[in-house]
């Protein structure tokens, strides 16, 4: 797909629920420090606004295996990221 080069992509941080117990992962569920949060729409349209604005081109989605995180649900939040970019390139984004 990419050939014979390098590409790196900005991590964007959906959640970190997570119902696994994975001993390397700051999402494990026993990791009493962690502060658990999902970002909403808004927050996630204002994190890709940010992280285009610093000429990030290329995104992975990142977020931990939970109830709250599925595979119908992210696509409809992501979208609408990816409609007000494109609106973006066309006029302006109204939230």
């Amino acid at each position: 797909m990419y050939g014979n080069r390098i590409v790196l992509f900005a991590p964007l941080y959906v959640g970190n629920y997570c119902t696994n117990d994975c001993d390397y992962c700051g999402f494990r569920r026993s990791n009493a420090d962690a502060i658990r949060r999902t970002l909403d729409r808004d927050e996630l349209v204002r994190q890709v606004t940010a992280l285009e604005r610093h000429g990030q081109k290329r995104l992975i989605v990142v977020f931990g295996e939970h109830p709250r995180y599925s595979a119908s649900s992210l696509p409809s939040q992501y979208g609408r990221c990816t409609r007000c970019r494109k609106a973006r390139r066309d006029t302006a984004c109204e939230h």
